[in-house]
């Protein structure tokens, strides 16, 4: 499996699945509507997916509970520790919900 240092940061167009321990810096470009969910223990959970853009390409990032009212639309996030797999058939990225994002006005 390959894996990243997550210091450099990565372009969107070189990422892959299987990916660990990546950095990126990307626009949120979209927000989907936020949708309830059951886990598997029957909670409810709530989430929605940010379209990020680095200009090279395009990810999914799954937002859960408080992390979607933290992230906008046009915001920049600086992503640290991620891993690359894909859902329904399309490339997302996941991360630790309290470490691994940041918001910078970089644009």
């Amino acid at each position: 499996m390959a894996t990243d240092c997550g210091k450099l940061e990565r372009r969107i167009a070189d990422l892959q699945v299987g990916l660990r321990h990546v950095g990126l810096r990307a626009r949120v470009i979209d927000k989907s509507e936020v949708r309830t969910v059951l886990s598997r223990d029957g909670l409810p959970l709530v989430v929605c997916s940010a379209t990020l853009s680095d200009g090279t390409g395009q990810i999914q990032l799954p937002l859960w509970n408080r992390q979607i009212d933290s992230v906008a639309k046009n915001d920049m996030l600086i992503i640290r520790e991620a891993t690359v797999g894909h859902f329904r058939g399309v490339l997302a990225t996941h991360i630790c919900p309290f470490r691994s994002l940041k918001y910078t006005s970089a644009g």
